[in-house]
């Protein structure tokens, strides 16, 4: 029961950490729309403050991605072992 709590949450990370980066990419393309259209800096400014927030929450999937990477490569790694 444990195991599939675990992959829950894991799962549950994994969306959210997504939904963040959707989240970012619209505020970016937003902000970049209206730079384009009024020629604002401050929107400039906004887009790459959320590009820098989006590379943060691709760099926060890759840790999760690699997480639950772990035990497949740990058990790989004993099934090697023992052969």
């Amino acid at each position: 029961m444990t195991q599939m709590t675990s992959r829950r949450t894991q799962a549950h990370k994994v969306r959210r950490t997504i939904s963040e980066i959707l989240e970012k990419i619209d505020a970016i393309e937003y902000s970049v729309g209206l730079y384009k259209h009024k020629g604002n800096h401050a929107e400039l400014a906004r887009a790459r403050e959320e590009f820098h927030a989006l590379r943060r929450h691709v760099d926060q999937l890759g840790d999760i991605i690699a997480q639950l990477d772990e035990p497949a490569t740990a058990h790989d790694r004993a099934v090697e072992a023992a052969e």
